[in-house]
């Protein structure tokens, strides 16, 4: 009779604890309760959220701000009113005239980008050089400014020009309210993210830092790795710009013939020979944040 008294109890707690159980399921406090389909992952779909303006540290982000920006260069270019007009934000209030460069813009290099999201926007503050090749075939370069809407929803895009205050405003003030905006596709807005590889990305900072040895020697002369500048220039700008002077026929036209890639602790390394055997060590802290060797075997 005890046995019996004892199983009584044993069978009433496990029926409590399945009541309890599917109480818990039923719970619509319950953040992975799915109800109809296959179970998603949420990282597939969430979209991370920071209103506050922080620099943008993905490479895939950054460079599919660039490229966006490069193509509604290209339609500058080839006086594609009808894509500049697909790109270009509702908010002007006047058609944007093709015809308002003077020149051939020949490439958009993007600096540095800040960025600012909310659920259903991403807002891209983005300062840039731009080469603009004259009517006597000479470059000149200069800065430019735009900001970049995103709808997160529709991956579609539209630009503003921005003055250098205005960028320098927005990014100063730290939290901007974000405009939600929708924005409809159309053949020229989509928002990719493209997926590059080691050879890309390499190749995207190998250009780069040709933009400055060609036209900020100063900042060229920064980026070296610190031991590499101590110890191939001895910590003389000088001595580099001879360096430069010297071999700007390999770095003006580094042209990648392999490229390995090196995971360290605080750096992804990028190794880069050229067609020449020359070695080109580039370690990436974050998107478009580098150090640079210009052989391997100094260091």
């Amino acid at each position: 009779m005890k046995n019996i008294k004892i199983l009584m109890i044993i069978i009433g707690i496990v029926i409590i604890l399945i009541v309890l159980l599917l109480l818990g399921i039923r719970n619509p406090e319950n953040l992975n309760e799915y109800d109809g389909g296959e179970e998603t992952e949420a990282q597939d779909t969430l979209v991370e959220i920071n209103s506050n303006i922080n620099k943008e540290t993905n490479d895939y982000k950054f460079f599919a701000v660039d490229d966006l920006i490069n193509d509604f260069m290209i339609y500058i270019n080839t006086e594609n009113q009808e894509a500049v007009n697909a790109l270009i934000d509702s908010s002007y209030s006047q058609e944007y005239n093709v015809q308002n460069i003077s020149g051939t813009i020949d490439r958009f290099y993007s600096q540095e980008i800040y960025k600012q999201d909310s659920v259903t926007n991403s807002i891209y503050y983005v300062r840039g050089i731009v080469e603009l090749v004259n009517s006597q075939n000479e470059i000149n370069v200069g800065n430019n400014y735009f900001k970049v809407y995103v709808d997160n929803n529709n991956l579609t895009a539209s630009i503003v020009f921005l003055t250098e205050q205005e960028y320098e405003n927005a990014i100063e003030a730290n939290s901007n309210e974000i405009e939600e905006k929708t924005i409809e596709q159309n053949e020229y807005n989509k928002f990719e993210e493209k997926m590059l590889t080691e050879w890309d990305l390499s190749e995207r900072y190998i250009e780069d830092y040709e933009l400055k040895l060609k036209y900020n020697i100063d900042e060229a002369y920064n980026l070296l790795d610190e031991d590499y500048k101590n110890k191939k220039f001895n910590n003389n700008i000088q001595d580099f710009e001879n360096y430069v002077e010297q071999n700007k026929e390999i770095l003006y036209n580094i042209s990648i013939y392999n490229c390995t890639t090196q995971i360290e602790e605080n750096y992804i390394q990028y190794n880069v020979e050229d067609a020449n055997n020359n070695i080109f060590v580039i370690k990436r802290t974050n998107a478009l944040e580098y150090k640079i060797l210009l052989d391997n075997v100094t260091v």
